[in-house]
């Protein structure tokens, strides 16, 4: 079907009329069983379920997350550079393993041979400012904001073609509800501005190009 408005209203009126061919029918039916999947909205704003690290229900919202990006505002959409983590982290064994933590204190190839590393004469125990580098340790927090937009746009979708499809008020009200989060809710919503791709917190507020 894709995004053809007359595609989209024979494939309608072929499935009001039952007449469907199979492979859409297939598809339809796939659908369906996800918007129904989607209807149940926890009533949070959560990106990822803080117990068992799985994706949160939605609806969803920049505002979960752990730091603040360099304006002040949760609300601002940022991605913090692959491997950095604060100065003063300790491995977390329980994600990457024992063997593996053994590595973390390793001086990253790229690092500027002038810079002591670590340099602890720099790290802020209270801050944890400014971040460094371990190489091949990607911290999950730091690209929580793009899963996040992510988890909203694949979960719009469908419910929006099921809507027009089936035209079941449940899927409409689902994604009206996940836009209004994202896009409406004072409190909520993102703000309209890209500035804070691949952050160095403590060392580079990042840019509007990082993000892609």
């Amino acid at each position: 079907w894709g995004w053809d408005a007359q595609a989209l209203a024979t494939a309608r009126q072929q499935l009001q009329a039952g007449e469907l061919p199979s492979e859409q029918q297939e598809a339809a039916d796939a659908l369906l069983s996800r918007a129904t999947s989607l209807l149940a909205l926890d009533g949070g704003t959560r990106c990822v379920d803080d117990v068992t690290s799985e994706p949160a229900l939605g609806p969803w919202s920049l505002v979960d997350k752990k730091y603040v990006p360099p304006s002040g505002d949760k609300r601002d959409f940022w991605t913090i550079s692959t491997y950095h983590w604060p100065c003063n982290a300790a491995c977390n064994i329980s994600y990457f393993g024992k063997t593996k933590c053994l590595s973390w204190w390793r001086r990253p190839s790229y690092y500027n041979l002038s810079v002591p590393y670590p340099d602890w004469s720099a790290c802020n125990n209270d801050t944890g400012m400014p971040w460094i580098p371990h190489d091949g340790f990607m911290n999950p927090d730091g690209q929580r904001d793009g899963g996040c937009l992510i988890m909203m746009a694949e979960a719009t979708v469908p419910l929006s073609l099921a809507y027009y499809l089936f035209r079941d008020e449940r899927f409409a009200d689902a994604a009206a509800r996940i836009l209004r989060t994202w896009f409406v809710n004072a409190s909520t919503r993102m703000n309209p501005r890209i500035l804070y791709g691949g952050m160095q917190p403590g060392v580079y507020n990042g840019t509007a190009s990082a993000i892609v």
